[in-house]
């Protein structure tokens, strides 16, 4: 999070506005060609998780092959798509200054091949973090973010600080990142070799799966991009960029969260292959809990202080940017009272009637902004109708967890969702009285930052936890230090 606000700053000052914004609009052409990645990762950890929770090595190794079979056939379409519709869209409808377009081909076609490298990943990433080798994920990611910044430090260099140059230097990064990948599965799991033999069966139910979380994907670009343009509509690009910003500040955030997740949806599964049920309920509460109060510990120091924090990051503050940034935090932390949910749900393998319900309720968000606008409201309101929605999925969601594997509401909304409310209560409570001193005090942002950062640690370690879990999180830190 911090290399991407950091190295986010260099490569525009270097690019400059025009080249950096046409990087953004012609890799953002494939990047949505692309979005099918993200629910392979999550077709291919619930299948992979389900055999291993069936401790069935035989089953994995097919599972694995046809899962390759799967990335390979999607990306070649991607790449089809890419070469004739979206060749057609960048020639007709990006507008790009004459002198970047030659620039900007090569960024296309650079983007094309990293997009087929990258859905063609999937699988090893998928088999690494359903056998929950996390530390393996960390330090890819960690090394993938190295390179991010020395690809910005170079681009410092005249002869480089151009955007053909850093198309290049992103797509080597890219194969670089598939090698490590292929390296380490070939030495670490040896027994999960790819079979050429095509699993039919295994090959429709992972192709079943992925339509659902494919439909999903699709429903949600299209959700966020018409309300986009339902905004610019009304009140013009100025309150598009004010919302890109402040969605960009918590992506940052939610990202951690979704690190997380991605941590404890592979067990999840294990546990419902394993017919253990009322553990995999144990899980969810747990994951659901901590998932909130990891965002809320980083959220609410930011949501307190946006003024200062979005005037810091960009030295300046755009029309709106502050508004939306902490109405945007306010939703996030609404979606997150049930978002592990959709992973229990994603265990059962049976999707279909949770994402028509999910989706449908979400979808409906165009025309709810689109009425209110009409209707007169400000560009807010379409913050609060999102605000909304997620209280409305929260209840969908409780509703099918309770028909699909047996959920407690009461039992949720007991151990989970009135734990949380009561740490925002509490940790908001003690904070409001301290941050009137500081204004009379004149104490600075990071001193403000920080001590709230403490105060939501605090609220969140005493409150949001529970005993054992306290104690468990005494004995980590004391081996970390070596103090016991």
């Amino acid at each position: 999070m911090l290399i991407s606000f950091y190295t986010s700053r260099i490569v525009l000052d270097a690019l400059g506005s025009v080249d950096y914004g046409v990087y953004n609009v012609v890799g953002g052409i494939v990047a949505l060609l692309g979005f099918v990645n993200a629910s392979m990762t999550q077709a291919s950890n619930r299948f992979f998780s389900y055999a291993i929770g069936k401790n069935d090595g035989h089953m994995l190794v097919r599972t694995y092959s046809t899962s390759i079979y799967l990335h390979l056939a999607i990306s070649i379409v991607v790449v089809v798509l890419a070469e004739t519709a979206g060749i057609w869209f960048f020639n007709n409808y990006i507008n790009i200054p004459e002198a970047s377009v030659p620039a900007a081909k090569w960024v296309y076609q650079l983007s094309v091949i990293s997009a087929f490298i990258g859905i063609n990943s999937v699988p090893q990433m998928a088999l690494v973090i359903s056998h929950e080798d996390m530390h393996v994920y960390a330090y890819v990611s960690l090394l993938e973010g190295g390179l991010k910044l020395c690809i910005a430090f170079l681009l410092l260099i005249p002869a480089l600080a151009n955007l053909k140059a850093y198309a290049i230097m992103t797509f080597v990064l890219s194969v670089i990142i598939r090698v490590v990948w292929q390296i380490y599965i070939s030495h670490k799991y040896k027994k999960c070799r790819f079979n050429k033999k095509l699993d039919l069966e295994i090959f429709r139910n992972i192709s079943g799966f992925v339509g659902w979380q494919i439909f999903s994907g699709l429903s949600w670009i299209l959700r966020n991009q018409g309300a986009n343009f339902v905004l610019n509509n009304f009140f013009g690009p100025i309150l598009n960029t004010a919302r890109a910003l402040a969605l960009q500040i918590n992506g940052g955030i939610t990202s951690l969260v979704g690190n997380f997740q991605m941590a404890s949806n592979p067990q999840m599964v294990k546990y419902y292959a394993a017919g253990q049920i009322d553990e995999m309920k144990r899980l969810l509460y747990q994951s659901s809990r901590i998932s909130f109060l990891l965002l809320f510990i980083f959220a609410f120091p930011i949501y307190m202080q946006a003024r200062e924090a979005v005037y810091f990051w960009l030295g300046r503050l755009p029309e709106y940017a502050v508004v939306f940034t902490r109405l945007i935090i306010i939703a996030t932390l609404i979606d997150s009272l049930s978002g592990t949910l959709q992973q229990a749900a994603q265990a059962t393998g049976k999707i279909r009637i949770y994402t028509i319900v999910v989706t449908s309720i979400m979808l409906s968000n165009i025309f709810l902004v689109y009425l209110a606008f009409k209707s007169g409201f400000p560009p807010t309101a379409m913050i609060y109708v999102d605000m909304i929605l997620y209280l409305t999925v929260f209840i969908a969601r409780l509703l099918i967890s309770r028909r699909m594997y047996g959920l407690s509401i009461y039992g949720f909304l007991r151990n989970v969702t009135f734990r949380e409310a009561l740490v925002v209560i509490l940790t908001g409570a003690v904070s409001l009285p301290y941050l009137k001193l500081s204004v009379a005090w004149h104490i600075p942002f990071f001193i403000n930052l920080a001590i709230l950062f403490g105060l939501s640690c605090l609220g969140c370690y005493f409150v949001g936890l529970s005993v054992n879990e306290r104690k468990s999180v005494l004995i980590s830190v004391k081996s970390k230090l070596h103090l016991g």
